[in-house]
């Protein structure tokens, strides 16, 4: 992964623990339940859309890396390889 896009996952993780942060302390202070939802909520948000950018980032790189080789045994290497993440998906 290059640096631009390493920051970007780390910015959004490190919100979705400031959220989690606030959400710990919210039950600590007996906040109200849909309080507490809509931060976690919040915290979903941010970890779905870092997998995503993690995701297709993880694809581009692996079908530009395909698509570079003429070695059917290479190429089925990296597909097993993007099957393998769409089941952890699943």
């Amino acid at each position: 992964m290059d640096q631009d896009n390493n920051k970007k996952l780390i910015t959004s993780l490190r919100k979705a623990s400031s959220h989690i942060d606030r959400i710990i302390e919210m039950i600590e202070n007996d906040r109200e339940c849909k309080d507490v939802i809509q931060q976690l909520n919040a915290v979903h948000g941010y970890i779905n859309s870092t997998r995503e950018k993690l995701i297709a980032n993880h694809l581009r790189v692996c079908v530009t890396k395909t698509l570079k080789y003429k070695s059917k045994k290479v190429q089925e290497r990296y597909i097993s390889e993007i099957v393998r993440v769409i089941n952890i998906l699943s």
